[in-house]
């Protein structure tokens, strides 16, 4: 059980660390879940061989850590091919019923880390006979990550998961069609990308894009506070046409947010309702 020391500690090292993140970087994460914050870093500090976030604070000083190696442990990345199949099932309904006989299609996947649920995507839409007309804009604050998913290069390991994923929902051809197996990798189809544009963007600080039918932002905003996940609804509800649907992580929630009305009590789907926006400042 931690002592009441071990908690100022805590409390400390995550002040400094956020002091540092905005004096030298202009990062602010001071409103993020401070506790996960906390087991970040010590995450990091132990994977590098660090004594303690002290050492880890040293290093970003002395620019021995670059800040988007921090990054790399601060953003979710950990993500699978047609995660939760029951919503992609879902959003291939979406797609058939509504987005079918739309002449253009927009989609914005926000906080994508390495590409997995846009190719996922891709492949629901190539399959519904939409791709050809979609545009897709794919962000997250992790350069990184986003240079992984462009290249669309995955370990052959992970392709298991990925084709029960995609039988489960409700996929309609052989998975193997649209990779090709290079010794331990799979290197995806690139005409399934050729509609995306890859963009460094922030869903809280940046101005929204606007125009979407379809946005996805899946376990990302479990690490938000309250306040700033109300910040990230207002933004996607700007940045979204009437009657688009916005899709959530399994364990996230919009409650009482006048820009949306739930399309399932058990599947974590939005729809963008005609209302008007609290008027937010963009920090």
């Amino acid at each position: 059980m931690k002592q009441r020391q071990d908690f100022r500690r805590e409390a400390l090292e995550v002040e400094l660390f956020n002091r540092v993140a905005v004096e030298k970087y202009g990062l602010d994460l001071s409103r993020y879940q401070q506790n996960r914050l906390h087991e970040k870093l010590l995450q990091l500090a132990s994977d590098k061989g660090y004594g303690d976030i002290a050492e880890v604070l040293a290093r970003l000083l002395r620019d021995e850590l670059s800040i988007g190696e921090v990054l790399n442990y601060l953003t979710v990345t950990v993500t699978e091919m047609f995660r939760d199949p029951n919503v992609f099932a879902a959003i291939r309904c979406h797609v058939r019923d509504v987005l079918a006989s739309a002449p253009r299609i927009r989609v914005w996947h926000a906080g994508a880390a390495t590409g997995e649920e846009v190719l996922s995507v891709a492949i629901t839409l190539y399959e519904e006979g939409c791709l050809e007309r979609t545009y897709s804009l794919v962000t997250d604050i992790n350069r990184a990550a986003l240079l992984h998913g462009e290249k669309a290069v995955y370990p052959i390991k992970q392709l298991k998961t990925a084709i029960r994923n995609y039988h489960d929902s409700n996929g309609k051809k052989e998975f193997s069609r649209y990779f090709t197996q290079d010794g331990k990798h799979a290197a995806f189809r690139r005409d399934l990308l050729k509609g995306c544009e890859w963009m460094l963007h922030d869903v809280l600080h940046d101005e929204p894009p606007e125009g979407f039918d379809l946005v996805l932002c899946r376990n990302v905003l479990i690490y938000y506070e309250k306040a700033l996940q109300q910040q990230a609804f207002n933004n996607f509800a700007r940045a979204m046409n009437i009657g688009g649907v916005l899709v959530l992580g399994d364990q996230e929630r919009i409650i009482d947010h006048p820009g949306f009305a739930r399309v399932s009590t058990s599947l974590p789907l939005y729809r963008r309702l005609e209302s008007d926006l609290p008027c937010v400042s963009q920090s």
